[in-house]
């Protein structure tokens, strides 16, 4: 449980913090809204987030899938795992595990395990699922519904599958929710009349049917940078009635 860095009363809905996760309660803050006591940092609202990493998989690597986008996917994934992972906030890796003994994802399959660098660490938490959505199946919902998650950030693959069905779902479930879309990738797809989609297209696409109406897509490092804004007051916006 968290509390006040000053009066050290737990921490309220009101909270604020900074870059190196100095936290005050509500009341704390009244005076020094801007600029951290502790160590000089800009000082933004205290939200509860959790980043959902969806089929961070080997099954992905196989040839079977064709040309893909993003070649640079993975790096940007580590890059905000590893900053949800020094703010110690709730990392979630979504695996998809197939009931299909033949399939590629299935559990005695090579493509089960995670891609290399990805394996979780202690407390970070596992989810599997059988299906497209991370929300089926998984009590994903509860869980972040438990912790007092509302923002929910959303990396992975793939673009047109399950990252665009998870924040689909989730922004429906009514969570805030950001699609980063450098650290998420497609693969060509075949049209219903047999045409070859490129996976650029597929990818910008997808990502354009979610922003403005499920989520907010932005690039990892701008999603970073607005974490913890200057003074100017820029800050991560979500157009999210």
């Amino acid at each position: 449980m968290e509390h006040c860095l000053a009066c050290e009363k737990k921490i309220d809905e009101g909270a604020y913090h900074c870059s190196h996760d100095c936290t005050f309660c509500s009341e704390c803050t009244e005076g020094f809204k801007s600029v951290c006591p502790n160590c000089g940092g800009t000082m933004v609202p205290k939200v509860k987030r959790a980043l959902l990493l969806i089929d961070v998989q080997q099954a992905f690597l196989h040839p079977k899938w064709g040309p893909r986008n993003n070649p640079h996917a993975e790096e940007e994934m580590l890059l905000v795992l590893n900053e949800f992972r020094r703010f110690g906030w709730e990392v979630i890796h979504i695996r998809h595990r197939s009931l299909h003994p033949e399939s590629i994802f299935h559990p005695l399959k090579e493509g089960f395990r995670f891609k290399e660098g990805f394996d979780p660490i202690p407390g970070e938490t596992v989810l599997e699922k059988d299906v497209n959505s991370a929300f089926i199946g998984t009590g994903l919902e509860e869980h972040l519904s438990h912790l007092g998650i509302t923002e929910v950030v959303i990396a992975g693959l793939t673009t047109p599958h399950c990252i665009s069905t998870s924040a689909r779902m989730s922004g429906n479930l009514g969570f805030t929710t950001f699609v980063l879309s450098d650290a998420t990738a497609a693969f060509d797809l075949f049209g219903p009349d047999g045409r070859i989609l490129d996976a650029d297209l597929i990818h910008d696409v997808s990502l354009a049917t979610l922003h403005g109406e499920f989520a907010t897509v932005l690039k990892t490092d701008d999603y970073i940078k607005a974490l913890f804004p200057d003074n100017s007051g820029a800050s991560l916006q979500c157009p999210l009635p």
